[in-house]
């Protein structure tokens, strides 16, 4: 019997969150960070992560063979710039993502790029969304 939490050709990782290359047990650095990164802040934008089905395998596969979906699909009020920093964020293969160090600098250069595209959002990030993914603002001048 074994103590430890994983062994030789044994998977680790969220399905929702992993990266292609860290599913097929391929080499791993700062852009599986990266990936890992993208697919959560997609949910917290989105209340669903990327690809996320029924099954894990499902969802598993989906991580290799789908192409990233668009943000914008899910969030109207979310402009264009932001699905493309999605899209090279969860590229398939590691080489098509910013190259980055491993650790917390990785993320740096996502966080930033991500920022950028959702400067240009129609509604403002600051404020709450409802369920359908609209924000909430208060009554002011020329609204309400």
């Amino acid at each position: 019997m074994s103590s430890g939490l994983t062994g030789t050709g044994q998977f680790l990782g969220t399905a929702d969150y992993c990266a292609p290359e860290q599913i097929e047990g391929r080499v791993v650095d700062g852009r599986t960070d990266q990936y890992a990164l993208a697919c959560a802040a997609f949910e917290l934008l989105t209340s669903a992560a990327p690809f996320r089905r029924d099954q894990a395998t499902a969802t598993i596969w989906a991580h290799i063979s789908e192409p990233p979906p668009r943000v914008t699909a899910r969030r109207g009020d979310l402009s264009p710039a932001a699905d493309q920093v999605f899209a090279r964020a969860m590229a398939k293969a590691p080489a098509y993502r910013p190259a980055a160090p491993s650790g917390p600098a990785a993320t740096s250069g996502l966080t930033r790029q991500l920022a950028a595209g959702l400067d240009q959002l129609g509604a403002d990030p600051r404020h709450p969304l409802d369920d359908r993914g609209s924000a909430h603002r208060a009554p002011g001048p020329g609204r309400g």
